[in-house]
């Protein structure tokens, strides 16, 4: 979470991921580090903030605020680009697809575009007059549509190229949030009578629609397009399903939610509050029977080998949850806090977790079914505070019991994979890394552990005497990893969008499956022949 001293009132991602830009009523634009919750850059801008995005191709920042102008910095320095004004507000800014345009709404009734021409000069196309305040505004991803939405109760969607209406989309009070689905073919609209909309932009059929308490302040589409985020005035913020409209996950802040966004590649969201905080979190959205909702922040989550059991632990508490996928019922016992990291023992009788807090990085075993805990394991428990090193004290992410619950591996932000037997909880070998550790897996034997690294590499090495037998560059940050059942492929996706297949036998790649965003999840079938 990333704390601002005033409300948070717009948000988003950069494309790759790694960055949030925000804006505030404290009159300031900042930048963070996703992992880190640092501060890249700050800009001072004389009046709230109320709006920022990034360009796609990530070499820009747009703001929009209270002080009539839409600014564009460098996305990388902060050096201010260039100023856009308008004759009010301007509530609303977007990058068409290319990054060559942006849209700008605005309280004095304008949505306009303007174009890149001639490297950082940006200059008016077109304007379009509506009758009342324009808030909301977005390109489609396939840049041949703009959506606007405002005082005058509709969105309009007009063409990109001529500024000529193509349809409106008729709500019962002011529309303020507008996002378009990645295949351009649904708009999300959200409104101050309290309802989140889904349209099909051909027809201008409404699909579905999600009652909330208050006004929808913001929306955004996941990546591929399953879900919307909601952003509301009842100090929540929702998910729900874009085809049928039901609710799947929900978090709540302390103040209203003005802003919401999905990452790019899908797997988290950021939402923004009148609190003054910003929350990062991972929602467990899923299409099954059962929803479990609890009052804090889950940041990890596994289920048991034969689906019966998921286990959950709170990151900003200290209990672990172990529930019957089934009935719903769950068991709740005392955990270390701030859980970061959950496994299962491959039978199920066991589960341990892992705390991300500084000075505590315990990993816990459990007895899946009675609570008992059974063993703590803590590298630096023994070392005195001042001889406790920055890799020592950073958030473990990372768990993998090997096959046969012989050995437990750890990884996280300390660069340093540990493993552990799982009986006694000594520690039998330690692998350090030049980056972050995302992932751990142990081949089917035991033998090996394969590990992915923030520097952008795949390493295998043997358990027994803990040797380096394979190390693979990535064209992106790694972040899961599979062996087959029988040991013979090693699976690793990640932030460049695909999949690669290894054979063990020769070290080397067999395959290459492409994705549409990064792969952050590999399940593996029984047979070798599928994952």
């Amino acid at each position: 979470m990333l704390f601002r001293s005033d409300a948070v009132l717009t948000i988003a991602f950069s494309p790759d991921g790694k960055h949030i830009a925000t804006g505030s009523q404290d009159q300031t634009a900042r930048v963070f580090e996703v992992n880190t919750g640092n501060e890249t850059w700050k800009s001072r801008q004389g009046s709230s903030v109320l709006a920022v995005a990034f360009s796609p191709n990530g070499h820009y920042v747009a703001t929009g605020g209270d002080d009539n102008t839409a600014r564009i910095f460098d996305a990388a320095t902060g050096n201010e680009l260039a100023q856009l004004k308008h004759d009010d507000s301007v509530n609303a800014v977007a990058f068409s697809p290319d990054s060559r345009r942006l849209a700008t709404a605005s309280d004095d009734r304008t949505a306009r575009i303007y174009k890149n021409t001639d490297g950082e000069k940006w200059k008016k196309q077109w304007e379009v007059k509506l009758d009342r305040k324009v808030l909301a505004v977005d390109f489609s991803p396939d840049g041949r549509y703009l959506a606007t939405g405002g005082d005058t109760n509709t969105a309009d969607i007009f063409d990109v190229i001529t500024g000529r209406k193509l349809s409106k989309l008729e709500h019962q009070d002011t529309v303020r949030a507008v996002a378009f689905s990645r295949d351009s073919q649904y708009l999300a609209t959200g409104s101050d009578d309290g309802i989140a909309r889904v349209f099909e932009i051909k027809s201008g059929k409404e699909l579905s629609r999600l009652s909330e308490q208050g006004p929808v302040l913001a929306v955004s589409f996941s990546h591929d397009g399953r879900y919307v985020a909601t952003a509301s005035d009842d100090n929540t913020a929702r998910i729900f399903e874009a085809a049928d409209g039901r609710e799947v996950a929900r978090l709540g802040h302390q103040g209203t939610v003005r802003a919401i966004a999905f990452s790019p590649e899908g797997t988290r969201v950021v939402s923004g509050s009148d609190d003054g905080s910003v929350h990062v979190f991972e929602p467990a959205i899923s299409s099954g029977v059962k929803r479990l909702r609890y009052g804090t922040r889950v940041v990890s989550a596994a289920f048991s080998s034969d689906g019966r059991y998921v286990g959950f632990g709170e990151f900003l508490g200290s209990a672990l949850h172990v529930a019957d996928v089934a009935s719903g019922s769950e068991r709740r016992m005392p955990g270390p806090e701030g859980i970061t990291a959950v496994a299962f023992t491959s039978n199920g009788d066991r589960i341990a977790v892992a705390s991300g807090l500084v000075f505590l990085c315990k990993t816990s075993i459990f007895e899946s079914l009675t609570g008992q805990r059974i063993k703590d394991m803590s590298p630096i428990q023994d070392t005195p505070l001042s001889g406790r090193s920055s890799i020592e004290i950073e958030a473990i992410w990372a768990l993998a019991f090997s096959s046969d619950s012989r050995y437990l591996a750890t990884g996280g932000m300390g660069k340093t994979v540990r493993i552990f037997l799982t009986e006694t909880g000594k520690e039998i070998a330690r692998l350090p890394h030049p980056g972050a550790i995302w992932s751990v897996a142990f081949s089917p034997d035991g033998h090996w552990i394969a590990t992915a690294s923030e520097d952008e590499r795949l390493r295998v090495f043997d358990v027994r005497d803990g040797t380096e037998i394979l190390q693979m560059a990535q064209e992106g940050r790694p972040h899961v990893l599979a062996f087959s059942p029988d040991g013979r492929y090693l699976v690793v996706g990640g932030a460049d969008k695909t999949a690669r297949v290894l054979d063990m036998n020769s070290k080397k790649e067999i395959s290459r499956l492409y994705h549409q965003g990064a792969v952050n999840e590999i399940g593996r079938a029984s047979c070798r022949e599928r994952v």
